[in-house]
């Protein structure tokens, strides 16, 4: 359950309003607040957050996460509406096997509303390097990543593998089944697999999310 969850069930039960009450408040059935509170729904509308936080007389702000003052001044929810990551230009391998980040200098700034709930502290922004995933993701491209350490079959992840750099490609696999692809997207590159024990060697950094172009 992320913060967001959390939160909006936190403030009800202060303001001592039912499901239901805050269901009809917003104008949603019952049963749509219940998938709110309880991570149901995992992608709520920022309007729709800022809709609640004025019912539960909070800051939307408190209820993202962003801060832990509920009833934080509007000037600096506004200020708080993006969050600033530094971007990563490479994911390596480092000592003990933990990945080891290099940041480029240069920051993004990421709405709140594109985290969709989750934990900003989950998230960073890694530029994409060559033009295996071109055209999709360009030389020079910033992606959001979710922090996480497995995919569904057929999203775009961060993978590290044989102990080197992270690659960004779309990762494919049947589960019970001792494999994982790693497809590009050009299709000048081949398809890698990964099997048996080599998969000891490969793992998941992140999910990507958001493709961030910067046009010139």
């Amino acid at each position: 359950m992320a913060i967001l969850n959390e939160r909006i069930k936190e403030m009800r039960i202060k303001r001592n309003l039912t499901l239901l009450q805050l269901a009809e408040l917003l104008g949603v059935k019952e049963a749509t607040v219940q998938r709110y509170e309880s991570g149901a729904i995992k992608n709520i509308k920022y309007e729709t957050v800022v809709s609640i936080a004025e019912i539960l007389n909070c800051s939307p702000v408190y209820l993202m996460g962003w801060s832990n003052d509920p009833y934080i001044k509007e000037a600096l929810a506004e200020q708080s509406a993006c969050r600033s990551y530094p971007v990563i230009g490479e994911v390596a391998a480092g000592f003990g096997s933990e990945a080891v980040e290099e940041e480029t200098g240069d920051y993004e700034q990421i709405p709140i509303e594109w985290l969709r709930g989750h934990n900003p502290d989950n998230f960073f922004v890694l530029r994409v390097k060559g033009d295996s995933m071109y055209p999709d993701f360009q030389d020079g491209d910033h992606v959001l990543v979710h922090r996480q350490n497995s995919v569904d079959s057929g999203a775009v992840a961060v993978m590290l593998y044989d102990s080197e750099v992270a690659t960004l490609k779309k990762v494919r696999y049947k589960k019970g089944e001792d494999w994982v692809e790693l497809i590009p997207r050009n299709p000048e590159y081949q398809t890698k697999r990964i099997e048996n024990w080599d998969l000891n060697e490969c793992r998941v950094l992140g999910e990507v999310r958001r493709l961030i172009r910067i046009v010139r």
